[in-house]
Formats: structure tokens, sequence, C-alpha cells
């Protein structure tokens, strides 16, 4: 027969077994080229650039808002 208490003891210890991965669980962004120069341009021309995101962390990136310039 299984008591209240064995129950408990099992929940907590199988907690204990996974809590470290929450707690250090974080997204980490990886930007190899964070800046790039664009050479002199007529006025009015149109440009563009790509950059390279990565997250190397453990757990969901969240990109909420991006400010140009």
């Amino acid at each position: 027969m299984i008591t209240r208490f064995q129950i408990r003891t099992t929940g907590f210890a199988i907690f204990l077994l996974f809590a470290p991965l929450f707690l250090y669980a974080n997204p980490v962004l990886y930007v190899p080229q964070a800046s790039h120069t664009f050479e002199t341009l007529p006025e009015g021309s149109t440009i563009q650039h790509r950059f390279l995101l990565k997250n190397t962390g453990s757990s969901e990136l969240r990109i909420l808002r991006v400010d140009p310039g």
C-alpha cells in the first residue's frame, strides 16, 4: 500500500531531479556579425543586409522588438 508520504517524497525527488534543467534553461543570442558598414551610395538608393541570429541557449529565444538604425 502506498501512503501519502511516499507519494509526496517521490514527487519531491522527481522535482529535485529535473529542477536544474528549468533553473539553467536560458536563451542565448549569438550574433557573429553585430554591425555592418555600407559603402557610399547615391542618394535614394535601396540597400539591405541580412544578419545571422542564432539561439545557442537551451530555451526559446523571443525577439519582441527590433529598432533599426
